[in-house]
């Protein structure tokens, strides 16, 4: 059980780090998100001259702005989901009247079609974790997948959650909410669904898969750089230690023959060796 815990706790801060992260990133382009998405999503020229024919295209009156609404009808998905709907306000940041202009519009979408599997999962985990306690009631899941599936279309998840043991009271981590999906995938697949028709009606759905394989590549590589990195910050402090205590050595050495020598001549060169000693263990900063 300790063990088990132990991971959980592992996972836990895994992910807090990330969205920590995640936010910092955020926060660094709060107030030009069009910036965030051509770095983040590493947009060229000519693709955000597409998105742009695209906001266009949504953007009916020419104002300048659409709503989360336009732009769920542009894709075909449901006007009336929270889950869509709570997208538009953590994934960009609508003004007073509920709009978005071409950068939050741009941000928005792109960052919808970058999520993986798993993100996907812990975002809409988040949303009915109203209270941030890190796990949601049962009562809560059902609501999830009372938004997530039209009254019309509940058979499976009817059958689903008649296979499940949801009590009262009771809760769901995460990580149990993650195995309800890997045991019944048809619960969560209307959030799927939701990415997979934004990602057709905005350059189709090769085009992410394309980014996103160069999004991983890039961040495998940083990762192995940075290994990289503090392998040889290791191997360079640990050369510096043991020169230092090469010095060291032979800075007891020096002192003990000072000590005993009868030699005035030897005892001066010997402790003009010991000041030089103590100036280069002051500048010892880099391997040799």
């Amino acid at each position: 059980h300790d063990e088990v815990a132990a991971a959980r706790e592992r996972k836990l801060l895994k992910r807090l780090e990330k969205a920590r992260e995640d936010a910092e990133y955020r926060d660094k382009y709060k107030n030009d998100p069009l910036k965030y998405a051509i770095e983040f999503l590493a947009l060229t020229q000519a693709e955000l001259e597409r998105w742009m024919r695209y906001f266009e295209k949504i953007d009916a009156d020419r104002d300048g702005y659409v709503t989360p609404d336009d732009v769920l009808r542009h894709v075909g998905l449901r006007t009336d989901s929270t889950f869509l709907h709570t997208l538009f306000t953590t994934l960009a940041a609508p003004d007073d009247a509920g709009r978005l202009d071409f950068g939050e519009t741009v941000k928005c979408l792109g960052s919808f079609c970058f999520l993986q599997e798993r993100e996907i999962l812990h975002y809409a985990y988040m949303i009915f974790d109203k209270d941030d306690s890190g796990s949601i009631t049962h009562d809560e899941f059902v609501l999830l997948l009372s938004d997530l599936h039209v009254e019309n279309n509940r058979g499976r998840t009817t059958r689903a959650l008649k296979e499940m043991t949801l009590v009262d009271g009771g809760t769901l981590s995460f990580d149990q909410f993650e195995d309800t999906h890997r045991r019944f995938p048809n619960l969560m697949h209307p959030a799927f669904l939701a990415q997979h028709k934004t990602r057709q009606a905005f350059f189709g759905v090769a085009f992410w898969e394309k980014k996103l394989r160069r999004y991983m590549d890039v961040n495998a590589d940083l990762k192995r750089q940075r290994a990289t990195n503090t392998e040889t910050v290791m191997a360079e402090e640990t050369a510096i230690a043991k020169r230092r205590q090469r010095r060291n050595d032979l800075i007891e050495t020096k002192k003990s023959a000072a000590m005993n020598t009868k030699s005035v001549l030897r005892r001066t060169l010997l402790s003009a060796q010991l000041r030089s000693l103590a100036f280069a263990a002051s500048r010892d900063t880099k391997p040799i």
